[in-house]
Parts: structure tokens; C-alpha cells; sequence
């Protein structure tokens, strides 16, 4: 029987201080055409590297369907500017290509994801810059009809504060409800990023799912939610292989190979006696 895969990627939020940045492209640090100067990647920023290379060597060596979510940079807007590796918004497209690229490579079918605005600017797309130079099509919405069921994916917004398949159930009665009213295409699977957990369930036949991330809690976390562990991050991308039948057995989910433990800085204690 064959199968299609679709490799999921969501939140890389790229040139953060505490998200994916490319060892091996430099950063411009002035005006001139030679302004250019390595980035210093942290502790945070070499175990998200080291994990994102593991993963792709682990993946298959053809992906029939990429999708992107969203969120592909930090952006630039306070509070975040000062916590920036990569202050500029062209270095952060410019690691993107580079971090992606690989990927692209591999996949027949690319798409890019509309994410926040706040990581993007309103007078220049960088997510779409960011589709172009890697060869996917760009969109705030996507319905991709594969093996007889048809995904819905985008970024989304919803932030459940406690139990996150509550948000999640809730979209997939709207979703029914919509396509009832002859409002959107009746849609089989829902997937979503933004919440930087990984979530799925099953309501019968429709399946749901929120996307793990790429980005480690910040002081955002700390300092202006009401829990610091609630917003501790699902880390990686999810890989599924999709065969024709009714949900949910005819789509298998996969962790996107992750297997290095938490870094050593989100696990420190300071001993006392």
C-alpha cells in the first residue's frame, strides 16, 4: 500500500536568542558590502542546531509534502529586539534559507504559513520572502487533499491556558460546522502551530493536532504569564504517513526524530548544601 509523508515544521522563530540560528551564516554589522561578521551561537542555539541536524539525517530522503507553519523568525518588535541574536530581519530570512533548504530539497510539495505579525513586518513579508527563495507556495491557509482526506493547516491563535485539547476539539466542531454550512471544504484533518505544544486527538473520524516548535520558554514565561511550567515548550517537528482508509488509522504520527535530552541549561540547579 503506498503512503504519502508530510513533514510538519512550525515556529522556528529564527534568530531569536533562544531559537534556531545558522552556525555557518554570517550577520551583517554594517553599511558596507564587507560588514559581515560569524555569528557566536549560545548553548540554547547549539543544542537546537545539533537537534535540527540530527533530525533531518534521520528523515526519509524523499518527503512528498513540506509545510512550514508559521512563525519561521523572531522578527523585530519590542519587547524582543534587545534579546535578538540576529537583529536584523535580512539575517533572520537569510539563516531561514539556509536552515531550510535542506528540507526543501527533499519534498516535491512546499508550502509556507502565514504566522504572527508581530514576527514579521507589515511593510515587507519576510515569510514570503522566506517561500520564495526556498521554492513554496505562500498562503495564510492552506486544504490539501491527500490519499482522500483533506488537511486543514495555518498557523492559528488559540491559546488554551490549561487544557490545550480543549482549543483544539474546538476547532474541529467549527470546522464541521462551517463545512455544514457550505462555508469552507469539509475538512478531515486540523492542524495548527502557535502554542508551541504537541497535541493530537481523534473526535471519531476527524483528527487534530498543534505543532511542537523550535524555541525554548523566554522571560515571557516567567514574568508575564501565570505559569512558568505551563509554557514550558514541546520541542521538534512531526512527520505523518498518510494511506488511504477512514481516520484515524490511515494516518500515522511520528515524532520527527529528537532524541537528545533537554539542554543543560533549561535543567539547572543551583546546589546550596
Amino acid at each position: 500500500m503506498s503512503t504519502k509523508t508530510i513533514l510538519l515544521v512550525s515556529d522556528t522563530h529564527v534568530g531569536d536568542g533562544r531559537a534556531l540560528v545558522h552556525p555557518k551564516v554570517p550577520r551583517r554589522v554594517g553599511l558596507g558590502e564587507d560588514d559581515y561578521e560569524k555569528v557566536e551561537l549560545n548553548k540554547l542555539q547549539r543544542y537546537f542546531y545539533r537537534c535540527w541536524e540530527y533530525m533531518i539525517s534521520q528523515l526519509p530522503s524523499r518527503i512528498d509534502i513540506l509545510v512550514f507553519t508559521g512563525d519561521l523568525i523572531q522578527g523585530h518588535k519590542n519587547p524582543w529586539g534587545l534579546k535578538l541574536t540576529l537583529p536584523r530581519i535580512d539575517d533572520q530570512v537569510n539563516h531561514a534559507e539556509e536552515l531550510f533548504r535542506p528540507l526543501a530539497e527533499r519534498a516535491k510539495y512546499k508550502y509556507v504559513l502565514a504566522g504572527t505579525r508581530a514576527h514579521s513586518l507589515d511593510i515587507y513579508d519576510a515569510e514570503r520572502e522566506i517561500a520564495r527563495r526556498i521554492g513554496a507556495k505562500y498562503d495564510f491557509v492552506f486544504n490539501l487533499r491527500v490519499k482522500g482526506k483533506l488537511f486543514n493547516i495555518l498557523h492559528g491563535k488559540t491559546q488554551p491556558f490549561v487544557y490545550k485539547g480543549s482549543g483544539l476539539e474546538r476547532e474541529i466542531l467549527f470546522a464541521a460546522l462551517m463545512a455544514e454550512m457550505r462555508k469552507v471544504p469539509k475538512a478531515d484533518v486540523v492542524i495548527r502551530g502557535h502554542i508551541h505544544k504537541f497535541v493530537s486527538l481523534c473526535l471519531d473520524k476527524k483528527m487534530g493536532m498543534f505543532l511542537p516548535c523550535w524555541q525554548y520558554a523566554s522571560d515571557y514565561a516567567a514574568v508575564k504569564t501565570a505559569s512558568w511550567f505551563a509554557h514550558q515548550p514541546d520541542l521538534g517537528a512531526v512527520l505523518l504517513e498518510v494511506e488511504e482508509g477512514d481516520l484515524p488509522d490511515s494516518v500515522k504520527i511520528h515524532r520527527a526524530k529528537f532524541s537528545f535530552d533537554p539542554p543543560k541549561v533549561a535543567m539547572k540547579v543551583e546546589e546550596i548544601g
